[in-house]
């Protein structure tokens, strides 16, 4: 029997104030009919053993993104600042504290989320002892203190006033659809992921019109601004987090076979560098994806999550593709 997936959210008021006002952290939670403490959640292969004991997955958007973005609109408007990795993980842990204690973690993060669950699991202090139980980091974009001189700004720069300039605003969520279809990046991305994005990436920009002109949740002037902070200090701790959790944690790595098209590789390969003490529990490749692997291979990305959580994943594997996979 096919499961249902069920979703409510929870409003968090983080620590991080911006003029004595705390900022807002939106947190959602998935579950389906068959979650319960022994149970699956969802199995992303048809012809896959269950994966069993998952009793609900969370996500956390970001202080300036997603449903978080519009709880904090109106703070966002009238202040300017860099949300930090190391706050967005800092949040996440005092949400854990306070609401998953009794539960067993498996903390996932891609790209900069990447950053902000090894700042999360650091935040946490001795409590991650006892119920986290691992680290999966998805493509992440980390840089040591002593290579990232030798990039410079201009490739930074050209991303800044590229995603500044991008459209914000669109008739309804059809004609939305149908114009990131045909554009990169969002045409490299897989339909569904990209009709999900859609759905939920997008408002109305009269909240009663649900029918009428939409934007995006994420102001562009925020999504530039986070690429502007690449010299944030919790960016360099990142990796170095790797070295100090790594023999405490279970630490996994994910990355796209491609993720050279927006990944240098000094960065590629800063996450699993053994000469300096971080040694991962696993490192695997998903064929057909670049940095983007969240959007382009949902289904990949499912199967290498599978055998981490099966506890299947171990050395550096480069997965075989399956166009059997559900979702």
């Amino acid at each position: 029997m096919s499961s249902i997936v069920f979703s409510d959210s929870a409003v968090f008021e983080t620590s991080r104030t911006i003029n004595g006002r705390s900022l807002k952290m939106v947190a959602k939670r998935y579950t389906t009919n068959h979650s319960q403490n022994d149970d699956c959640l969802f199995a992303p292969h048809a012809d896959q053993k269950l994966i069993r004991g998952i009793r609900e997955i969370w996500s956390f958007d970001w202080f300036a993104h997603g449903d978080s973005a519009v709880a904090n609109q109106e703070l966002l408007h009238s202040n300017e600042f860099i949300p930090s990795t190391a706050e967005w993980g800092a949040a996440i842990a005092d949400f854990a504290r306070s609401r998953l204690a009794s539960h067993h973690l498996v903390a996932i993060g891609h790209s900069a989320g990447a950053s902000a669950v090894l700042h999360f699991a650091n935040s946490l202090g001795d409590a991650r002892q006892s119920f986290l139980r691992s680290i999966v980091l998805v493509e992440p974009i980390f840089f040591n203190r002593d290579e990232f001189a030798m990039f410079g700004e201009a490739p930074t720069d050209l991303m800044i006033k590229g995603i500044a300039a991008q459209r914000f605003q669109w008739d309804n969520k059809r004609s939305a659809f149908n114009w990131f279809k045909s554009r990169v990046p969002w045409k490299t991305w897989d339909e569904r992921v990209l009709a999900v994005y859609v759905n939920h990436g997008l408002r109305p920009l009269v909240a009663d019109d649900l029918f009428g002109p939409v934007v995006t949740k994420l102001s562009k002037k925020y999504e530039s601004l986070c690429f502007g902070d690449v010299e944030c200090e919790c960016h360099f701790q990142a990796p170095e987090l790797v070295t100090a959790l790594c023999r405490e944690v279970p630490i996994h790595v994910i990355q796209g076979v491609n993720n050279r098209d927006l990944v240098p590789e000094p960065s590629s390969k800063c996450v699993t560098d053994e000469s300096r003490g971080r040694f991962v529990a696993s490192h695997t490749w998903v064929p057909r994806a670049g940095h983007m692997i969240v959007q382009q291979q949902p289904e990949g990305l499912a199967r290498a999550l599978v055998r981490v959580l099966k506890g299947e994943a171990s050395g550096t594997v480069t997965l075989q593709e399956d166009t059997r996979s559900k979702l």
